[in-house]
């Protein structure tokens, strides 16, 4: 996942999650436990953005993310994401 963390000030617009097998999906939740957005890997490039935007389309605040990476015939996995404004 890069840039980790991410700091606006740097111009970036998204988030890359790589490395992800087939038919993955993505749920990235806050700190606090709250759903924030599910994103789908679906063209087998093994990639996904995130703009880093809620389900609403609202920009995510700074803070801590988790991102629960799910597939069929992988264990889960969970990553750290740090968003500096």
């Amino acid at each position: 996942m890069f840039p980790n963390p991410f700091r606006a000030d740097r111009h970036e617009r998204r988030v890359m999650i790589a490395g992800l097998p087939a038919e993955a999906t993505m749920r990235i939740v806050s700190a606090d436990g709250q759903l924030v957005r599910v994103l789908e890997e679906r063209d087998g490039d093994g990639g996904r953005a995130w703009n880093l935007r809620d389900e609403q389309g609202r920009p995510a605040p700074a803070g801590i993310y988790f991102v629960r990476i799910n597939a069929d015939n992988i264990d889960p996995v969970l990553r750290k994401l740090a968003i500096i404004r």
